[in-house]
């Protein structure tokens, strides 16, 4: 969700399977504090948000092999989207920095819109 004032907030599943779920469950298995499980998270917001804070973080499935392995997690942005006038600029993708540079275009009420898509292969 994105306020009038710029600030994101956003809650967050992540699910990861196969050999991608395995690599994070061997990296966090030798992890005892809860407040380390969250780095791969901070990592992410931060590689993609200048300033956040994490309200909540949970890992899901850790020793279950057989289930998802998940991060849940939520967080808020504030000033994530810049005053500029009357207008708001936000970039539109909040989380994530791929693109394969392919632009799509709409136009939906009175103003056209484009965006990066990323294609997957």
């Amino acid at each position: 969700m994105l306020d009038t004032n710029g600030t994101l907030a956003g809650d967050v599943t992540e699910r990861r399977f196969g050999d991608r779920a395995r690599s994070q469950r061997t990296a966090l298995r030798s992890v005892n504090r809860a407040a380390d499980r969250i780095k791969p998270i901070e990592n992410l917001l931060a590689d993609s948000i200048s300033t956040f804070q994490i309200t909540k973080a949970n890992v899901i499935n850790l020793q279950h092999s057989d289930q998802p392995f998940e991060y849940q997690y939520s967080f808020v942005a504030k000033d994530y989207a810049k005053k500029a006038g009357d207008l708001l600029v936000v970039r539109l993708r909040a989380l994530g920095t791929e693109t394969d540079g392919v632009w799509r275009q709409r136009t939906h009420g009175n103003f056209p819109w484009s965006f990066p898509v990323r294609r997957r292969t």
